[in-house]
């Protein structure tokens, strides 16, 4: 399929030599992704409601990243706890929590498909679980360009992904999902431009379901060190088997200003 190139509404110019990726991935969620994500926030805070979620609910952000959506959720008031593979991609927003509110928020380095061998946190803890911003693609997946698709490996590490959310989920309790469509267009945005360098900074995806597998990076145009992430694919069928496998309950629902995303509700 033919790769889609643009530029963002959202163009604009950042200095990387200085403040490194953490803006750059913002600016493409708030500007390319989410950009009325006002209206957004308010969506998740009804679909909360909707679901008897309110500031007393026990809430695990599985993958926080750069804490896009659960930050500001912190800061109003949610019980949130927040995990990640990569802790160290979180520093940003939790010293922006730490400072605002005089607090000590930390991580939690998870890689859900150790558990529950590898157990961080405890059984039917939480009553919802976010996992968005198509993370867990890279349940089975890498970076680097050694990857090789093996779609009977990424059924098990899917699998076993699953099973750990499920290990600290409440019975009754709902994760939120995401991923990429599977009628994802490839695309290549320009997301802004780096003064440090004078290059563009490019946003690429690009699902090849022939080969097994999505890669996917955001860096500097043209550069030939720019990290990869690759992931098996994962396609509607395959995740609802999965989920069912697991136990959950599995439907897929429609979110007015969610437009990038495929969105899954699972209950245990």
């Amino acid at each position: 399929m033919k790769i889609r190139e643009y530029r963002s509404p959202g163009y604009q110019n950042f200095d990387l030599g200085g403040t490194g990726f953490d803006k750059v991935w913002n600016a493409a969620l708030y500007n390319e992704l989410y950009p009325d994500y006002d209206s957004f926030y308010a969506e998740i805070l009804n679909f909360l409601r909707s679901k008897n979620i309110d500031r007393t609910s026990r809430i695990l952000d599985s993958c926080c990243g750069s804490g896009f959506l659960t930050k500001d959720l912190y800061l109003d008031g949610f019980n949130i706890d927040f995990a990640d593979k990569h802790p160290e991609f979180a520093q940003g927003f939790l010293s922006e929590i730490n400072q605002k509110l005089n607090t000590d928020v930390r991580v939690i380095e998870s890689v859900w498909s150790e558990y529950p061998e590898n157990q961080m946190l405890a059984e039917n803890t939480y009553d919802f679980i976010f996992n968005r911003g198509n993370s867990f693609i890279y349940a089975s997946g890498d970076i680097n360009k050694a990857f090789k698709a093996d779609s009977v490996a990424a059924r098990m590490r899917f699998k076993a992904a699953l099973e750990g959310l499920y290990y600290v989920l409440k019975p009754g309790g709902v994760l939120l999902l995401d991923k990429y469509k599977d009628d994802e267009v490839p695309f290549k945005c320009h997301v802004g431009f780096d003064t440090n360098t004078k290059k563009d900074i490019i946003w690429y995806c690009n699902r090849k379901p022939a080969q097994h597998f999505r890669e996917a990076s955001i860096g500097l145009q043209d550069d030939p060190n720019v990290y990869m992430h690759y992931c098996d694919d994962l396609y509607d069928e395959l995740l609802f088997e999965l989920a069912t496998m697991v136990g959950f309950t599995i439907e897929k629902i429609d979110l007015k200003y969610e437009k990038n995303f495929a969105v899954y509700i699972l209950t245990k």
